[in-house]
């Protein structure tokens, strides 16, 4: 007995044809399309990732925006959302900073933390396909 004769087959393994992660020839979709499938799916979540950082805004939960900036940055990056990863970026720089007092919070504060959620909403529609 050789080593491939251990291997189960395909459809042993979790490919079968009723399988959701087979395409009609019964093999696992490619890479691309998969991340292509991945990234669709992140980009529809986008509303409700920028209404969430709208209500941590208004909350003036400086944690809860950084926090949730950190994961809009690393998710954006991965799909190469360059705009919104360097927004989401400057966001999440902004609340660390306030939060922080490394910058000493004003009236202003939510304005800016308002202006570059804007920009990254307006980066992520111009990345739309």
């Amino acid at each position: 007995m050789n080593a491939l004769s251990a291997v189960p087959p395909m459809h042993l393994r979790g490919y079968g044809a009723s399988s959701p992660m087979t395409e009609p020839n019964g093999f696992p979709p490619s890479f691309a399309e998969k991340l292509a499938e991945l990234k669709r799916a992140f980009m529809q979540q986008l509303p409700s990732r920028f209404s969430a950082l709208q209500t941590a805004i208004a909350e003036r939960d400086l944690a809860k925006v950084a926090a949730l900036a950190h994961q809009l940055r690393g998710v954006a990056g991965s799909y190469g959302l360059a705009a919104v990863t360097l927004e989401a970026e400057r966001l999440e720089e902004a609340a660390r900073e306030l939060k922080n007092g490394a910058v000493m919070p004003d009236a202003d504060d939510r304005s800016r933390l308002e202006q570059i959620l804007e920009a990254a909403r307006t980066a992520a529609e111009s990345s739309t396909p």
